[in-house]
């Protein structure tokens, strides 16, 4: 008997034991519990924040309730009718401020509908503190169909202005924050194309501090920056690099109209240590004739598509600007130079022995010594920036040296034999997309082998990928 109420006792004390924690969490979400603060828990479970939310929008005004109603309007893990209902909540309450809030997170939400529904609010309401995050937006996530939402509000918000109109009217506003006219004119130069952006550049201010930047950059350089990065480059350039700039400015103003066609900044440092590449046709000849007779590696990153164009000996390589052909053929040049070899080769060993990242650096010419004079200057990866085995990242030290090197790369060289992922990665073309810079990677083909790719964003947005073949001891 008494075994068997001790037993008993045992199996209470259990169940009290499993289901206390239960019972005290039930009560945490009962009536009784702060809505308010179920809201702003994003541990808490979907249906219960929700229902949560409608007790907020029903209590009196406090500083917790509008708290409460902020977070709903910006966290993705409300549906679209809770964004909505405290969005309204927060307008009665003040409608600046839920102004402002809006204007805060619409540059940072996903593609979606409450995206969608905020850039309309704006536009009905007039909300012009919306106006820069929504050209933010667009440069940054909307695709360029000329139809979405955040397009039709930044419209709506210029009064009698089309998109473009709209655009150079905020361009004009020297008291518009730097980031906001920045994506104006990426904005400008997509949308309304190289060649009329440039017309309407040359006309403005060249006092005004951005766009007197970009002004010298067409007028002297003979280059028009089409991304937030080039923009960056062009102003490290002005800032650190006078010598540098006045170089390039010299030898640009000794090119003909054909070769000017397509210039881009990466071009000037090849352009100047090419010194006198030639006619054309002798340049194209020779690009053709070294790519003709490597050996090369396809792999699946090759593949064409609506945004990259793959080009070798026979397909493609007349397209190319006339400074494209210079860095192929000054590439050509450094790739076949014992000492950059021996520095690659070895690179690309540490690369293979590290598992935590992949290694790149910078290559580039001392111009003052001579010929034979290239190098590869490795930018090893940053402690604790690694990602992971099969990304580089890129550190700023590298970056801004790189504004006057050749070329940056890095290696896929995880296996001594990585054939299958030769080539550059959707993530390394849309770097090359962003940044304009030149780029190489360099793929591990077998025991002191590497497979070389060039790749670089031409003057139309597509990038062009060039296997310049195998380099070896």
């Amino acid at each position: 008997m008494r075994n068997r109420f001790d037993h008993r006792t045992r199996v209470l004390l259990l169940t009290v034991s499993v289901l206390m924690p239960l019972l005290s969490s039930a009560c945490g979400t009962g009536r009784h519990a702060d809505p308010a603060a179920i809201v702003l828990d994003g541990e808490r479970p979907g249906h219960l924040r929700r229902a949560a939310l409608q007790r907020v929008v029903d209590g009196r005004p406090s500083p917790e309730r509008t708290e409460a109603l902020r977070a709903a309007v910006a966290d993705p893990a409300f549906h679209l009718a809770d964004h909505r209902l405290a969005l309204f909540e927060l307008i009665a309450e003040d409608e600046r401020a839920a102004e402002a809030l809006a204007a805060a997170i619409v540059v940072t939400l996903p593609a979606c509908a409450w995206a969608d529904e905020l850039c309309a609010v704006a536009a009905a309401r007039g909300w012009m503190a919306m106006r820069g995050p929504i050209v933010r937006r667009i440069a940054s996530a909307e695709p360029a169909d000329g139809s979405s939402a955040a397009r039709q509000a930044l419209v709506a918000l210029s009064p009698g202005a089309s998109l473009r109109e709209a655009l150079i009217d905020i361009l004009g506003e020297a008291g518009e924050p730097a980031p906001v006219r920045v994506d104006a004119w990426v904005l400008l130069v997509r949308l309304a194309g190289r060649d009329e952006a440039k017309r309407w550049l040359l006309h403005a201010s060249p006092d005004d501090g951005m766009l007197g930047a970009l002004h010298r950059a067409a007028t002297e350089l003979g280059i028009l920056p089409a991304t937030r990065d080039e923009i960056i480059w062009v102003a490290s350039l002005l800032r650190d690099h006078g010598e540098m700039w006045r170089r390039w400015a010299n030898l640009v103003s000794t090119l003909d109209k054909q070769q000017q066609e397509g210039l881009a900044l990466r071009h000037l440092r090849a352009i100047e240590i090419g010194c006198d590449p030639g006619a054309r046709s002798d340049l194209l000849a020779a690009v053709r004739r070294d790519l003709a007779r490597a050996e090369h590696h396809v792999s699946a990153s090759h593949v064409e598509s609506a945004g990259v164009l793959t080009i070798d000996a026979a397909h493609g390589l007349d397209t190319l600007p006339w400074g494209e052909l210079v860095m192929l053929r000054v590439l050509q040049t450094a790739l076949h130079d014992p000492v950059v070899v021996r520095s690659l080769l070895a690179q690309a060993e540490a690369d293979r022995l590290d598992e935590t990242s992949e290694h790149g650096g910078l290559l580039d010419h001392h111009t003052m010594t001579g010929a034979g004079s290239f190098q590869a200057v490795a930018f090893p990866p940053q402690p604790g920036r690694a990602r992971s085995d099969v990304s580089y990242q890129v550190s700023t030290d590298m970056i801004e040296r790189g504004y006057t090197a050749l070329a940056q790369y890095h290696f896929h060289a995880q296996r001594r034999d990585n054939r299958a992922a030769a080539g550059p990665g959707p993530g390394d073309l849309r770097y090359a997309a962003r940044s304009g810079a030149a780029c190489l990677v360099f793929t591990s083909v077998g025991r002191g082998r590497l497979n070389a790719d060039y790749y670089a964003r031409l003057s139309d947005g597509r990038v062009c990928i060039v296997d310049m073949g195998v380099i070896e001891r």
